[in-house]
């Protein structure tokens, strides 16, 4: 087994085995690009449920403004007919 020594930033690092075949390195070529594809089909799914969730809530929430004017609308409406009233009584007397 050979083993050979070699310094990066003044740290020495041993490698022991023999250099790496040009099979080898194919190997861990198409190795690493199978799992940056992997990486990025995750990554693409993962922007695709964010968006649809995103899509979501914000759908959900103008749903909830709509119910809350038509509330608010419907409390604007029941105090004008009070007012209403009230300034009929104050007129009759």
């Amino acid at each position: 087994r050979k083993t050979r020594t070699t310094e990066i930033s003044n740290n020495p690092l041993t490698v022991a085995g023999m250099p790496l075949g040009n099979a080898e390195i194919a190997r861990d070529l198409k190795n690493m690009n199978h799992r940056i594809a992997s990486l990025e089909s995750w990554r693409n799914e993962l922007i695709q449920k964010l968006d649809e969730d995103k899509t979501e809530i914000l759908v959900a929430g103008e749903h909830r403004a709509e119910k809350l004017h038509d509330r608010i609308n419907n409390v604007l409406s029941a105090v004008s007919e009070l007012k209403g009233r009230v300034e009929q009584i104050n007129r009759q007397h």
